[in-house]
């Protein structure tokens, strides 16, 4: 769910910076949104031209908590959908941004 609502935030004209503790995680978030925005792209509902600015220049990874939240003016969480694991990744990153 993350890596969709970086594409949405990204191809609405956003710097987005996608996080998660686990760099498979990023690379497979990353893997999809670039399958993601060559389907838009193929099926018409995109430009594709400027596909690959779009994704470089607007979307960045990190595993690094601090360094994800150090600029946002916005924090999606997107974390499974369990209670604990919300209330810590919340936690977290109110923690940082202090």
């Amino acid at each position: 769910m993350g890596n969709g609502l970086a594409l949405a935030f990204a191809l609405g004209g956003c710097k987005v910076t996608l996080h998660d503790v686990w760099e498979d995680a990023l690379t497979r978030a990353q893997k999809l949104i670039i399958e993601v925005f060559r389907t838009l792209a193929e099926g018409g509902v995109i430009d594709p031209r400027g596909s690959t600015s779009t994704l470089e220049d607007r979307i960045t990874c990190t595993a690094n908590l601090a360094a994800a939240v150090a600029q946002a003016d916005l924090i999606v969480e997107a974390v499974t959908e369990d209670a604990s694991i919300k209330r810590s990744s919340s936690r977290s990153s109110t923690h940082v941004r202090l």
